[in-house]
């Protein structure tokens, strides 16, 4: 959905969870963050910009500073869905000292698996493509991009000027091992650290139907939690990457904004 269609989806969501009493009134922010190659991966990529500290820091000054907010990190909460959801996860993970509970719904790009790994023909299709316009008629190719630019921007490498970890050269594949550490470094699933136990609340959700790259990667990262002891939520509905959320018998009024009423603290 594009951008105000979500500010007014979100709006007529909120107001109906405050008014069923599911969650006091309280400051919900959806911030326009569209880039001319459809995402950034709230990501700092240096040279297509860096909007993980836009995020973090920017827009949260500027809330402080204009809006009746209570400016302390166990009153702010980030989430979002799909590639929000990552971005969501990542900026937490980051910034525990901003922000002290997370939700993501349905998160995207927490591993490198199925149609994102090698083993796909994700990116034998994307080595035949030479223009944007060509892009624009794949899927998969343009979240690569996407995560090229992200993560591995490269101002030399025409024609989209990123590089990516896996690329066929004469119908064989290589790996380019420096850009596939890049990606690690960007992806929830390997970024398992010690800020995460700075957290007060991480859950995070995925529909049973969503399809296998998100169903693998949202139990891999719940597990790598586990196995580190990280205290979390994760939950698997009956629904795709899309249906069951923006309803008012969906994901975010019933679950991800109690969840911020539950953990957000409101009092100065």
């Amino acid at each position: 959905m594009n951008d105000n269609t979500l500010i007014n989806h979100m709006a007529d969501l909120f107001d109906f969870a405050i008014a069923t009493h599911k969650i006091r009134p309280f400051i919900l922010v959806v911030s326009d963050q569209k880039t001319t190659y459809d995402g950034s991966f709230y990501s700092n990529s240096g040279v297509f910009g860096n909007w993980e500290d836009f995020t973090a820091y920017d827009l949260v000054e500027y809330m402080d500073n204009n809006f009746r907010t209570i400016a302390k990190k166990e009153s702010r909460g980030i989430t979002g869905h799909s590639m929000g959801g990552t971005g969501a996860l990542k900026i937490a993970m980051h910034h525990p000292e901003i922000f002290s509970s997370v939700y993501a719904l349905s998160p995207g790009a927490l591993a490198i698996v199925r149609e994102y790994g090698p083993n796909s023909d994700t990116y034998k299709e994307f080595a035949s493509v030479k223009t944007q316009e060509e892009l624009n008629k794949t899927y998969f190719g343009k979240v690569i991009v996407a995560f090229g630019k992200s993560w591995s921007p490269n101002p030399d490498n025409p024609p989209f000027y990123c590089d990516v970890p896996f690329e066929y050269k004469n119908e064989e594949m290589e790996v380019n091992t420096d850009v596939l550490e890049k990606w690690y470094k960007n992806m929830p699933v390997y970024m398992i650290e010690d800020n995460l136990e700075k957290l007060k609340a991480i859950k995070f959700d995925w529909g049973r139907n969503a399809g296998d790259r998100f169903t693998i990667q949202c139990k891999m990262f719940s597990q790598r939690l586990e196995n580190v002891g990280i205290t979390h939520f994760a939950e698997e509905y009956i629904g795709t990457h899309v249906n069951n959320i923006y309803t008012k018998d969906g994901r975010i009024p019933n679950q991800m904004l109690p969840f911020f009423d539950f953990y957000l603290e409101f009092n100065e």
